[in-house]
C-alpha cells in the first residue's frame, strides 16, 4: 500500500504490508467460558511512515484474534506492537476479552438454566435456578477464583445469596453446578 498526503508543507509517505492468516484451530478457555472449534487469525502489519526531510517511523503490529462460529464478536484479542521513531523503540501490548457474550447458550438445558439479580450489583447477587445448587464459583477476567462456595441445603427455586461487596468493580463469570451439570453467566459489580 502506498499513500501520500500533504501535512503542513511536508510530504508523508506510508508504505507497508499487512498479512492475515488462519494459523490455529481448537478450544479456547476464557473467563467468559470454554469455546470449541475456535479459529485463530494472525494479523501482522509492518508500516513505515516517511516524513520527507524530517524522519521516518516504523510500526510493527502483531495481533491474534480468536473467533467462534455463531458469535459475531472476537472472543479474545492479544496485540503486540513496536513503534520505532528516531532510533528509539517503544514496545506495547494489550489483551481484550469479549464480555458481551453468553457462553454455552446452545448447550443449556432448562434444568440448569439460572437467573442472577440484580445485575449489575453493588452488595449482593442472588442466583435462582430450578435445580438444587451444589457449587457457585465466581472468577475475575484473569481467570482467578474470587468466590468458591458450596451452599448447604439449597433446594430448587430457593435463591442463593452471594456477597460481592468486597469485590473490585468489574466483570466476572459466575458458574453454578447442579446435579445436571454446570453453566456460566456474566455478572457485573458496580
Amino acid at each position: 500500500m502506498l499513500q501520500a498526503v500533504s501535512v503542513t508543507q511536508h510530504l508523508i509517505t506510508a508504505t507497508g504490508t499487512i498479512s492475515v492468516k488462519a494459523d490455529a484451530y481448537g478450544t479456547l478457555k476464557t473467563p467468559a467460558g470454554t469455546f470449541n472449534n475456535v479459529l485463530r487469525l494472525s494479523i501482522r502489519q509492518a508500516i513505515t511512515d516517511t516524513f520527507t526531510g524530517l524522519y521516518s517511523a516504523q510500526y510493527i503490529f502483531q495481533t491474534y484474534d480468536w473467533y467462534a462460529d455463531g458469535i459475531s464478536n472476537t472472543l479474545l484479542s492479544i496485540s503486540f506492537d513496536t513503534i520505532t521513531t528516531l532510533g528509539t523503540s517503544t514496545p506495547g501490548s494489550s489483551t481484550n476479552y469479549a464480555t458481551n457474550i453468553s457462553a454455552g447458550i446452545s448447550n443449556i438445558s432448562p434444568s440448569i438454566s439460572f437467573n442472577t439479580y440484580p445485575n449489575p450489583a453493588t452488595d449482593k447477587i442472588f442466583i435462582n435456578t430450578v435445580a438444587p445448587v451444589k457449587r457457585v464459583m465466581v472468577t475475575n477476567m484473569l481467570g482467578q477464583n474470587v468466590i468458591d462456595m458450596q451452599p448447604e441445603h439449597v433446594a430448587a427455586n430457593n435463591p442463593v445469596e452471594i456477597s460481592v461487596a468486597e469485590l473490585p468493580v468489574g466483570i466476572y463469570s459466575c458458574t453454578i453446578t447442579t446435579p445436571s451439570g454446570s453453566v456460566s453467566r456474566r455478572i457485573v459489580k458496580e
